[in-house]
Parts: C-alpha cells; structure tokens; sequence
C-alpha cells in the first residue's frame, strides 16, 4: 500500500462591511452635491474589491498505519509499537534532504514542503534499539544496520572456515515507509487540510530456529548460535539488502529435559545465490570448560516459505570430569606444632 493524498474540509462565514448613506439635503446646490457624491461613490466602487478575513491556511498532516504482525508459522511475532517516526523529505531531482521532522506513533502536523512540490518521503522509527540509520542527507544512500559484535563471537567461529566473517548483532525492527513523488497540491481555501496517508512495515525477516536431538545439554553452562551468509545492512528508501556476508549472533533458550536449543531471530536476510550459504555454528559451552561447535549446513531450508529452520544434531554434551575442579586427599599425615603462650 503506497501513499495516498486526501483532503478535508471546514465549513466557515464570511461577512462583508457594507456602508449606509445619509440623507441628502434638498435644493438646487443641494442637488449639485448630491450629483458630486454620487459620481464619487461610483468611482469608489469601482476600485472595490472582496477580500476574506484570515489569509489562506496551508495546512498539511501526515498520517502513518503501520502493519505489526510478524507470522514465522511457529508462532507471532509482535514488533514493540513505535513511540516516535522520524519523517524525511527528499528533493527527487537533487536527491537531498529538504526537511525532516519527528512525529508520534500515529503521525502528525508537517512542516516546511512546499504546496504544488513533489517529494521523496521516507518514514521510520526512531526509537529502535540496536538497529541504527545512517546517510540520511541523500535519499540513495539512506541504510539502516547493525553494529559488529566483540571479540565473543568470533573465538566461537575461529575454528571453521568462516572465521573470516565479520559477527554482528541482531537487528531489532525497523517500521519504513517510502514514497516517490509525493505532491503536495495547491490550495485555493484555507480551510482544506491536505492529509498524507502512508503505511509503514518492517524491513527485516523473522524466523523461528530449533536445533535438536543434543544429549547431554544439562551438561551445559551456555549456548548460542551463530549463522552465517546474512546480510549486514538494508538501504531503506528503495528496500535492498546489502551484499557483504556477515555472521548473525543468535542467543537461544537452553531445553534440556528436550534436548533441544530455540530462539526466534531477526534479520536482514539471507544474501542470495552460491555467496550465501547459510551455515549453522552451534556454540556449546560445557561445564567441564569444553566448547562444542558444531555446523550444519541449512541453505535448502531457506528455500521454504514458512520462515522455521529445524535441523537435528545428534551428537553429546560430556560431563565435566572432576580434575581441577575437586581436589581429593590420597593419604593423611601427622605433623607436630609447638606454640608460645603468653
């Protein structure tokens, strides 16, 4: 649903001043005078003209609907409502900004656009967490991304082959909106407000991972997954994904009594072709100081359109033995003190 424009209109009055005229005194000069008046007011009325009581009002509001729901077949995913939209007008010859302003969840009055100006608009959240925006002075350049994770995430990865892959946190919702070419009309009554209708949705993908038949998991002090062939950024105004491959840091909820690691992630997507493969690293830390990583390719899963990505392991999490951590005593011996009591 792309933008459209409405207008409404208040009803109002306007009263004109009217003169009355005064009686006329009778007589020969008295006629000439009355003759003289009546010429002068016809040449006063001649230069009259009708003028309204306030100026013309220029009003334009923005109105923004925003779609919420997030189904990845396992279960809704509901984003956090948007408290403040960041709203920004961009010049479609110059591709620049012109004017930006901020608004409350459901829109709000717009200021500096100019009437009978068409723009490029661009609408989204301003209150997200992790995801951040930047290059938003050129409507091409405009993206929205996450920053790369510490030192954490890669020791995990070291040892496969995708430990050139840069980690980087998990993108928190961004609602956009964008239109080309907007125009804003002419108003010839200052009682028309122009209304700006435009409808926001996420940018990301959401998708629901499990990871089971893993014996031993209450052996386990953590865990966490880690995805490789994702995209690491989206340019917003046109909805296209970045084409550098980043690993995604997926924290997941432990289930040992049903052997299995879940969570639910976002993403900016998975980056098309051969470039991404989707790797699964599935990082276990053992409570005997071991790590676990084990990789499963899950690319032909991301063929499927119901946004669930299940893969069994089959492998086991080993007790921690106990050298180190408990001291035993192989034999007792006897040694004799002598103290100085004063």
């Amino acid at each position: 649903m792309g933008t459209y424009i409405t207008t409404k209109r208040t009803m109002r009055k306007e009263t004109m001043k009217t003169t009355t005229g005064t009686a006329l005194p009778t007589g020969r000069g008295s006629r000439r005078i009355a003759a003289s008046l009546l010429l002068l007011a016809l040449l006063l009325a001649g230069g009259c003209r009708r003028e309204p009581l306030v100026q013309q009002a220029q009003n334009v509001e923005l109105r923004v609907s925003v779609d919420l729901e997030i189904n990845t077949q396992a279960m809704w995913v509901k984003p956090q409502t948007p408290g403040l939209y960041r709203v920004l007008f961009f010049d479609p010859d110059t591709r620049q900004c012109v004017s930006e302003m901020f608004c409350g969840p459901n829109g709000g009055q717009v200021r500096g656009v100019k009437m009978g100006q068409a723009y490029d608009v661009v609408v989204y959240n301003d209150d997200a967490e992790y995801t951040r925006v930047t290059g938003d002075r050129n409507v091409g350049t405009i993206t929205a991304y996450t920053e790369e994770m510490a030192d954490d995430g890669r020791a995990a990865d070291s040892r496969t082959d995708d430990s050139r892959l840069t980690v980087i946190r998990q993108p928190d919702h961004l609602l956009v909106a964008r239109d080309s070419l907007v125009k804003i009309p002419l108003l010839t009554d200052r009682d028309t407000t122009i209304v700006i209708n435009t409808f926001a949705k996420t940018i990301l993908d959401s998708y629901y991972i499990e990871v089971d038949s893993l014996v031993g998991l209450a052996n386990a002090s953590s865990a966490c997954i880690y995805l490789t062939g994702q995209c690491g950024s989206n340019l917003i105004a046109y909805d296209l994904r970045g084409t550098e491959e980043y690993a995604l840091r997926i924290p997941c909820t432990v289930d040992a009594a049903g052997r299995r690691l879940y969570a639910t992630f976002n993403t900016f997507g998975k980056l098309p072709g051969v470039e991404g493969l989707a790797r699964v690293h599935i990082v276990v830390s053992g409570d005997g100081g071991r790590d676990y990583d084990f990789v499963r390719d899950i690319t032909p899963q991301y063929e499927r359109d119901d946004h669930r990505l299940i893969l069994s392991v089959g492998d086991t999490i080993s007790a921690p033995s106990q050298g180190g951590f408990s001291p035993t005593v192989d034999d007792w011996g006897e040694e004799e003190w002598d103290f100085d009591v004063y």
